[in-house]
């Protein structure tokens, strides 16, 4: 004879151990994408105010439209 339910059916947790992977794979996926947001933002700003010439001579222009 067969035992009925003897055990608990496994598949809950193997949902949650996928849903737990997926949330860490998430979570890093999101920060490694912040993390290069952050180092582009800092890596263009860095490389504007080196190359950008300060305002060295200023003076007033005048146009004349006819």
């Amino acid at each position: 004879m067969l035992p009925a339910h003897s055990a608990a059916p496994q598949w809950p947790r193997a949902l949650l151990l996928g849903a737990r992977r997926c949330a860490v794979r998430a979570a890093l996926c999101g920060a490694g994408a912040a993390l290069l947001l952050w180092v582009a933002a800092f890596a263009y700003g860095g490389f504007y105010f080196l190359t950008v010439p300060a305002a060295g001579l200023v003076a007033p222009v005048h146009f004349r439209f006819r």
